[in-house]
């Protein structure tokens, strides 16, 4: 994710890259409430014998890649479906 950033500045229209980066920021904000509201541990904090390697020990579900994923979408979605 933080990758786009970049990309999005140089390569994309100003009002474009600002648009779909405003969109990551509310994607995230919206996330994070959502890991606080459901509260659904990872399978590793409940079942006793799962050892992580690499794992972080936040809420798992709702999952931040696709979520990431589906807003990237939709941003380029809308901007670049419109017709005027």
């Amino acid at each position: 994710m933080v990758a786009l950033y970049p990309v999005a500045f140089f390569s994309l229209p100003l009002d474009k890259s600002v648009a779909l980066i405003n969109a990551q920021m509310l994607g995230l904000a919206i996330n994070i409430f959502l890991k606080f509201l459901f509260l659904d541990p990872r399978p590793f904090m409940t079942t006793p014998g799962l050892v992580p390697s690499k794992c972080l020990f936040d809420y798992g579900n709702p999952s931040g890649h696709s979520q990431h994923s589906t807003v990237i979408f939709f941003g380029f979605f809308v901007q670049y479906t419109r017709t005027y």
